[in-house]
């Protein structure tokens, strides 16, 4: 009666599936892991949105960058902007999927740092 699962083509069918199992368990734990990490640097750039905002120098300065848990946390700085030194950074996306340009201009500060260069 179930002779027709000793076939071949049966056992070829089994064998596939029993070799598929484990590469699909192994994606499905590597879709949970990008889901935490996503989660946690979504609840990052929250938390530091809603933060208030503390002096640039406090954060990063020349030569040094911000720490990780510092991304997307909102900064005061006065200065003047030298627009003499301004770039405009082609093919970028917009907020409604235009493409354009940024345009970027030098901050000096008070203490002589001109940010970014």
């Amino acid at each position: 009666m179930y002779r027709f699962l000793l076939s071949r083509q049966w056992v070829l069918l089994t064998l596939l599936a029993a070799l598929l199992i484990p590469l699909m368990i192994q994606a499905g734990f590597w879709q949970f892991h990008r889901h935490e990490s996503r989660v946690a640097r979504n609840d990052l750039i929250a938390g530091n949105l809603n933060a208030d905002p503390v002096p640039m120098d406090r954060l990063t300065g020349p030569g040094r960058e911000a720490a990780e848990e510092d991304r997307y946390r909102a900064v005061t700085v006065t200065g003047v902007f030298d627009t003499s030194g301004e770039v405009a950074v082609r093919q970028r996306t917009g907020p409604e999927g235009g493409y354009g340009y940024w345009v970027l201009t030098p901050l000096e500060q008070a203490d002589g740092v001109v940010s970014p260069r």
